[in-house]
This record gives structure tokens, C-alpha cells and sequence, in this order.
């Protein structure tokens, strides 16, 4: 994806783009790809985007009445690992349980940049 395509996709103005980009090139959440640029183009080159999902994870966590499910995957929805376990009927004991869920789980050296809880 080029910077132009997400200007004319979000009709954000292209300096406001540009921050954002910048921005998650810094965060390194995407990545600069100039090897893959348009050849033949006139005019300032456009450097294309791309998601860069060796650097962080996402957590979730699905929270049934009977069975809870803790997941990591990659920003591009892979799953890197999950854990199965018995609900709780206690909150203090849920929270536990989701911690070792959680420090159990293997996510390559990745930072962990967010997480999300649904409930049955």
C-alpha cells in the first residue's frame, strides 16, 4: 500500500497521513518497503507499506461460562499460541488463572501492544 492509497481510502490529508505513517515506521508496526516501488514512475517516488508483524503480539481473551480461551497472535491475526482453561467461579481466581495463561504463552520476542477481553 502506498501513502497516497491510504490518503484517498481514509480521506485524511496527506500531511496528517504522513504523520501517521511516520509514526508507525518509529513504533515499527509498518515498515518502509523502497524495493518494491513502481518502477518507471515519474515524478517523487512513492515508497510502498507494509504491515511489520515480527515485532509485536496482540492478546485475547473469550471468556465463557464454562471455558476460557487466552490467545496471542501477530498484528495480521495469526495465531502464535493459546491456552485453554476451566472458568473460575471467583474473579480473584480468574485473574490469576489469566496471568499464567498469559506468561505462558510464547510470542518470539515480541512486544505485547495490546489486549482485549470478550465475554460470553
Amino acid at each position: 500500500m502506498m501513502r497516497d492509497d491510504l490518503v484517498d481510502s481514509t480521506e485524511l490529508s496527506p500531511a496528517t497521513v504522513a504523520r501517521a505513517v511516520s509514526t508507525l515506521v518509529d513504533a515499527e508496526l509498518v515498515r518502509l518497503r523502497p524495493d518494491m516501488g513502481r518502477v518507471g514512475a515519474t515524478g517523487r517516488p512513492s515508497i510502498p507499506l507494509q504491515l511489520d508483524a515480527r515485532r509485536h503480539a496482540v492478546i485475547g481473551v473469550h471468556l465463557g461460562r464454562m471455558r476460557t480461551t487466552v490467545a496471542m497472535s501477530d498484528v495480521r491475526g495469526r495465531v502464535l499460541g493459546s491456552a485453554d482453561l476451566a472458568t473460575p467461579a471467583d474473579l480473584d481466581g480468574l485473574a490469576c488463572q489469566l496471568a499464567s495463561a498469559v506468561s505462558s504463552l510464547r510470542c518470539g520476542g515480541r512486544l505485547v501492544s495490546s489486549a482485549g477481553l470478550v465475554g460470553a
